[in-house]
């Protein structure tokens, strides 16, 4: 764009140029002077000026002229004098002028006056142009010298920013070049506000005066927003600009030029837009000319705003947006009358160009439509037809528009700026939204949702009032509108009954009786005034009805969104994760109780791997429960935390644990909120529920403060496991049972070995002391029972045997065991022993008590431990009424044999844990105390072999006291010297069944009864005593590896053929834990593993089966080889969990090793599930493991997931070359042909690959005469190829050669089967003639030799023909004939084949 300009070259400026803008001044122009002449009569001229009138500057022009001529080679000074000057006659001039123009103006005065004028304005614009070029000049320079200092200097001042000087004078700092430009400014802004067009004759200005001075001021805006300007001064020569502009727009008819001028020059500058925007604000509300703003708006409309290079969006519509947007921000209400230009911008394709139309609407409907200023129908129309826009594009096709729209809406949401029945529709828009694929467009659909819920416009009346409450208000109502519609319709027919007669009395009667009259007339004013009560009372009605049918909606489309929002809650995406987290907390702020189910669903993020989303829940939730308007009462945040504990499912209790902990940790949850669950605890005269919640949220504290239990045992036990007065324990007794023996577990936290020796000891001290000063001012907050680190000089919490808390466990376990009516005993059961073990100081002596009390009460299990093998041949007299006594206490033997598998999984936690960590604790108590003697007597620390501390009870477990000193270990194998202790230890007391072996042997005596009960299923069939067997001998088998070994064969039987699914799905998960306890002893039956996969009878064993498998496989405990298409095949599955799992499982697994894992599975899988093979089973229950079909369909589903892991060069043509070779195998079917071209048409291409379909063309020739195998190769294959981005031409060629053999191979087997048909036709008529002296049997066998005959025949040829298509490209493939052979992508290479595939990656990695 080549803008006009008045700046002339001033060393080429000749004589014609100058008398086109200077009239009358021919002579003096000729006269010019050198600069040494015009130096020295500059003062002169000043004096003139000042002594005869600013008209003698027309004497003095050549001075200030030729000095103009030789501008570049004056000083600072002179510049500085000359500019004073300038504006000294511009001051001059003005006053004049002010004084001329009222008046008539003499012919000779208007013409001097008129010279002067344009000799000053021309100079002042001339050496203003010069400044404001060298301006820009050393504004550039000191930028690169700030820069190169930066580079080479270091910051010695602080953050302090400092002004930049751009001063033009090089010699001293009193000449600025921006205070000169704010005078000279305010002079033409005072002299263009004068009506100055008289000095003309006709009095209208010339153009080039006016271009001479808008020039001049569209060049200063270029660097009015320059940094080197104080604010200040910037705001003020911005607004000197803006009015000397609008008064030429206004005055001196400079408006087309002005707007073509801002639509060319706005994309130049970023500032534009809003000086432009300030420019026209100026033009239209100072000066009052508003028909700019129409001009503007179609200047614009005329720009090409479609034009781009490319396929890539105009760079300028961005400028042109947001100058509609600065405009919009000032003159908002003068856009209303030319809303018909503006709409014309909404038709574009640029986003942005709507996003800046849609903000003009909001902006007139915020500040001129909005409620208060509607009140004709005419502007109800414009508002409704600027809402419906606005509405329609919530669904634009852009994802930047739909947000901005979302955006807008909530700023008229915010000024309470939309009606009440759009409320509805926009809920429901909104609601929609939340399911955009674009973040933006959820994130911007959420917070208007909640700002809707803020601004509730139906009151507190819609959170009070439940869907079904508003539904039954709605139909009252509407009945009693429907009994105001009846009262009305008969006062009209009453009313038209006496106007009826009346006229018709009229007409037949011109006299009529007084009486009757006046009667007549009352009666009717009555029935009118009633029937105008009526139709107001109707009108009242009907807005109730209304408003109650929106309010039901708006309800309703609250309560749709809570499901997308649950689902939302665990996005991927964090924004969305934090905005569902603020919409909830938006709602249950403001009165929506139902969004508890979406509070108690952020628990699970308490626990999420992202701070930021687990700070936003912990943040909402002190929001709302600590940090509310009850903050200052304790007991309101006690219930609120109370009632938060209702229907905790597993998952939730543990985040709420996490929070709670939380809260504990950094000192939020006050002591005197703890006091008050410990009263409401205790106090025996509350509902059960409340003390139940109440020690809930007590074990949680008790956690992370174990000092609160500690102090509090007694209380814990006199209130958490007193006997009730009806001497009869409920469920929900029980259940506080349980949770004080959880709490007093908390009590002693768990220890490790790991944290043990990691410990400093000084940082204990630190740490305590650090938070104490942290909390210091905060009298509430309970600080002193912070849970320690562990020390090892610090004894474990333990307590004597004999004490009572032990005495009322063991008298609620053995007296409740036998107790049918509780559903919860297991539960109690399970934490009471997990607190024996932890509290006790000799934990195996009580359990041990408590079970031979038991023991006691249960007849059968005498003899279920007593009995020899025998039991398990020919039943006997005692054996049968055994099985009677079985059959009858079912319960009692499944809750003891369940107690017995928690006694064991505790048990080994207990040893392999706490004794070896305490063994640990005592050897380092033992060095630290000899090294403190050392170091007193001065001599040196020796490193010791690390032997366990004696004092440890060692023969209470059965052990030799002297078996580690014998190990002689040291070094790092000492480290482990405990644990190898405790695990002999083990293995030699639950292997053997002495009498005296004590608990141990209790264990290892079960198993009789236990593989009784698992193998006489029949004659068992409790499902609840069976699951009870089978998890206590997967725990008994946990503890030795003897026993493990013993039972393993009955565990996979079990596990594969139990008629029980629950017994199946919990034994999959007991053999996982078994892979992590003994891996070696497990690895030969791996196999096993992948049989549950196939189970139809029950959801649950394949989802455990999945889960377990997934994660053996990713912690590396199993291999991938064998059978791991089994998991491929629960990719299809028809359960969405299972499915969703396995596709879970691949994708993590893609992420192990590059992809490699995968890579090497891939043959196996596709070799295993081609052809509709995967289908064998290895089980003889036919009725759980049924044989599977894998159709084409499936198979094609599966392969097309897994190819998408697929993605590295190498590895594509290492697939590409096997995938061929499968194509070779002996007897392949045509299904498995389909399947195997089908793989190659979902890998990736490269040249490469290109190259090994063309090596490899001989292997799969001869199957192109199936017509899916061509096509694939043809349309899919071959199409793929030539679309890969960047082709050579060798390979271009390539593709042609092999596209012609295909062709040639295809069209050589159609030749053949033509033949063939030929020859079958006089085969079968030589074959009818011999087949007369044939028996039946032997013409069908005949038959068929002679098809088997056509077909070798044909396949024979065309592989001669493949063979004579290749024979010109032997010799470029002799280099490869030496490639070793790879095996075939056969079902029966099995393992092999993923050895082959290892070695084959290694080689091409």
């Amino acid at each position: 764009m080549v803008v006009c300009s008045t700046i002339f070259d001033l060393k080429k400026k000749n004589y014609s140029e100058m008398a086109t803008f200077i009239d009358a001044l021919l002579p003096s122009v000729h006269d010019t002077l050198t600069l040494r002449e015009a130096l020295s009569k500059l003062a002169q001229c000043e004096r003139s000026i000042k002594s005869n009138g600013v008209c003698s500057i027309i004497e003095n022009f050549n001075i200030i002229y030729s000095c103009l001529c030789n501008v570049t080679d004056l000083k600072t000074e002179t510049l500085d004098e000359i500019m004073k000057t300038l504006i000294k006659g511009l001051q001059l001039i003005e006053s004049d002028l002010k004084k001329i123009l009222s008046d008539k103006i003499p012919s000779e005065t208007r013409i001097k006056y008129l010279n002067s004028l344009k000799i000053l304005i021309y100079l002042t614009v001339e050496f203003s142009n010069f400044f404001e070029k060298k301006f820009l000049t050393s504004k550039e320079n000191d930028l690169l010298t700030q820069t190169n200092n930066k580079k080479t200097t270091k910051k010695t001042t602080g953050s302090k920013k400092t002004h930049v000087d751009l001063s033009i004078n090089e010699s001293s700092s009193h000449f600025d070049w921006n205070d000169i430009k704010e005078n000279v400014l305010a002079c033409l802004a005072n002299i263009v506000d004068l009506n100055i067009q008289k000095l003309w004759d006709p009095p209208i200005a010339e153009e080039q005066f006016v271009i001479t001075i808008t020039n001049l001021c569209y060049k200063l805006m270029e660097t009015c927003q320059s940094n080197s300007i104080r604010p200040q001064q910037r705001k003020t020569i911005k607004d000197h600009l803006c009015h000397i502009l609008a008064i030429m727009i206004k005055k001196y008819n400079h408006s087309y030029s002005a707007c073509v001028m801002i639509v060319q020059t706005l994309p130049h500058y970023e500032h534009f837009s809003s000086i432009y925007a300030d420019l026209i604000q100026t033009c239209v509300t100072r000066l009052g000319y508003e028909s700019i703003l129409p001009d503007i708006l179609r200047e614009l409309t005329h720009t090409n705003m479609s034009s781009g290079t490319g396929n890539k969006e105009n760079p300028n519509i961005k400028f042109y947006s947001q100058f509609l947007i600065d405009l919009a921000d000032r003159l908002a209400e003068n856009f209303l009358p030319y809303l018909s230009m503006v709409q014309e911008f909404q038709d574009e394709e640029s986003y942005l160009m709507r996003n800046s139309v849609l903000y003009i609407y909001g902006e007139i409907l915020v500040k001129v439509l909005n409620k208060e200023n509607v009140t004709d129908l005419k502007t109800k129309q414009a508002r409704d037809e600027l809402l419906d826009n606005l509405m329609e594009h919530i669904h634009d096709v852009n994802a930047v528009a739909r947000s901005k729209t979302l955006q807008i809406w909530r700023r008229l949401s915010d000024e309470n700026s939309i009606p009440l029945h759009y409320i509805n529709e926009l809920m429901k828009r909104c609601v929609g939204r939340m399911e955009d694929i674009a973040s933006s467009v959820r994130k911007s659909a959420f917070q208007l949702l909640c700002d809707l819920i803020r601004t509730n416009p139906f009151g507190i009346k819609s959170v009070e009032l439940s869907l079904q409450q508003i539904q039954s208000e709605l139909v009252k109502e509407e009945e009693v509108l429907n009994n105001l519609n009846k009262e009305s319709d008969k006062l009209i027919d009453e009313l038209n009954s006496i106007v009826e007669p009346k006229n018709s009395e009229e007409m037949n009667e011109e006299e009529s009786d007084e009486e009757n009259s006046q009667s007549n007339q009352e009666n009717e004013v009555e029935l009118q005034a009633a029937k105008d009560k009526h139709q107001q009372l109707v009108v009242i009605q009907k807005s109730k009805v209304n408003y109650l049918k929106d309010m039901l909606s708006f309800v309703n489309q609250i309560e749709t969104a809570i499901p997308k929002l649950s689902k939302l809650l665990f996005s991927k995406t964090q924004t969305d994760v934090l905005e569902v987290i603020s919409f909830f907390v938006t709602c249950y702020e403001h009165g929506f109780t139902d969004m508890l189910f979406g509070i108690r669903k952020m628990l699970a993020l308490i626990v999420n791997s992202e701070k930021t989303i687990k700070d936003a829940v912990i943040n909402a939730y002190k929001r709302l429960y600590l940090k509310s308007e009850s903050r200052h009462n304790p007991l309101q945040i006690a219930k609120h935390l109370l009632k938060l504990t209702e229907d905790l499912s597993i998952c939730e209790r543990g985040a709420l644990e996490e929070l709670i902990g939380e809260f504990v940790i950094n000192g939020e949850l006050e002591g005197s909120v703890i006091q008050i669950f410990w009263e409401l605890f205790s106090d025996l005269e509350k509902p059960v529920q409340t003390r139940f919640h109440s020690i809930l949220l007590l074990s949680m504290i008790i956690k992370k403060i174990p000092g609160k239990g500690r102090a509090n045992i007694d209380v814990l036990i006199d209130y958490g496991l007193s006997s009730p007065k009806e001497n009869q324990i409920t469920d929900q007794e029980i259940l506080i049972f349980s949770e004080t023996c959880l709490a007093l577990s908390n009590v002693t936290p768990d220890v490790s070995s790991k944290q043990l020796t990691q410990q400093d000891p000084t940082s204990v001290i630190k740490e305590t002391s650090r938070k104490n000063k942290k909390n210091k001012d905060n009298d509430d907050a309970d600080t002193s029972y912070v849970q320690p680190r562990l020390q090892f000089k610090n004894e474990p919490f333990k307590l004597v045997n004999t004490h009572q808390l032990f005495e009322r466990l063991t008298e609620i376990l053995t007296k409740e065991i036998t107790s049918s009516k509780l559903t919860k005993w297991s539960c109690f059961m399970e934490n009471a022993i997990t607190c024996i073990i932890k509290l006790a100081d000799n934990p195996i002596l009580i359990i041990e008590n408590i079970a031979l009390k038991i023991i006691d009460k249960i007849s059968p299990l005498k003899s279920l431990m007593t009995k020899s093998p025998p039991l398990f041949n020919e039943p006997t007299q005692d054996q049968t009424q055994l099985n009677d006594e079985i059959k009858t206490d079912s319960l009692l033997l499944s809750r003891y044999y369940s107690m017995i598998g928690v006694i064991s999984s505790k048990l080994l936690v207990f040893l392999v844990q706490f004794v070896v960590c305490e063994l640990k604790r005592r050897k380092m108590c033992k060095e630290s105390q000899d090294n403190s003697k050392n170091s007193k007597n001065g001599s040196k620390n020796r490193r010791k072999s690390i032997r366990p501390n004696k004092s440890l009870n060692r023969q209470s477990l059965g052990g030799d006291a002297n078996l580690e000193e014998d190990m002689g270990l040291q070094g790092a194998e000492a480290e482990d010297a405990e644990l190898m202790f405790v695990e002999s230890v083990i293995d030699q007391k639950v292997a053997v069944s002495q009498a005296k072996a004590g608990v141990f042997s209790l264990l290892a005596t079960q198993l009789l009864g236990i593989i009784y009960i698992l193998k006489e299923h029949a004659k068992f069939p409790d499902e609840n005593l069976q699951l009870s067997c089978a998890l206590a001998l997967v725990r008994i088998m946990a503890l030795s590896q003897k026993i493990c070994n013993e039972n393993l064969q009955l565990l996979f039987t079990l596990m594969e053929k139990s008629p029980n699914p629950k017994v199946r799905s919990q034994l999959i998960i007991g053999i996982g834990d078994l892979v992590y306890r003994f891996p070696n002893a497990l690895e030969p039956w791996t196999s096993h593993l992948y049989l549950p996969l196939r189970d139809t009878k029950s959801n649950a064993v394949r989802m455990n089966t999945i889960r377990v498998l997934s994660h053996l496989i990713l912690k590396e405990m199993i291999k991938t080889r064998g059978q791991i298409f089994e998991i491929a095949l629960c990719t299809i599955d028809d359960d969405i969990q299972i499915s969703s799992l396995s596709k879970l499982f691949f994708q993590e697994l893609s992420q192990r090793n590059n992809g490699l894992v995968i890579y090497n599975a891939m043959p196996d899988i596709i070799s295993q599930l081609s052809g509709g093979g995967g289908s064998a089973s290895s089980s003889t229950n036919d009725e759980i493991y049924a044989a599977r079909v894998i159709t084409e369909e499936s198979f094609r589903q599966i392969v097309t997931y897994l190819f998408t892991f697929i993605k590295r060069d190498k590895q594509c043509e290492t697939l590409i070359e096997k995938l061929c070779h499968g194509f070779r195998q002996a007897n392949i079917t045509e299904r498995k042909c389909r399947d195997l071209v089908f793989c190659l048409s979902k890998i990736q291409l490269s040249e490469n690959g290109i190259k090994k379909l063309k090596e490899t063309f001989k292997w799969y020739a001869d199957k192109l005469i199936y017509p899916a195998v061509y096509d694939t190769f043809k349309q899919t294959i071959l199409k793929n190829a030539r679309k890969l981005p960047i082709l050579k031409t060798e390979t271009k060629a390539l593709i042609d050669e092999l596209e012609k053999q295909i062709d040639e191979i295809k069209q050589k087997g159609l030749t053949d089967d033509m033949k063939g048909n030929d020859e079958s036709l006089n085969e079968d008529k030589e074959s009818e003639s011999d087949s007369e002296n044939q028996p039946a049997s032997g013409q069908v066998g005949k038959k068929q030799n002679n098809n088997n005959k056509k077909s070798t025949v044909r396949n024979q040829s065309v592989l001669k023909q493949s063979q004579k298509v290749n024979v010109n490209k032997k010799a470029s493939c002799r280099s490869n004939t030496t490639r070793t052979r790879r095996k075939v992508v056969d079902s029966s290479s099995g393992e092999d084949d993923s050895s082959d595939n290892d070695g084959s990656m290694s080689d091409s990695e």
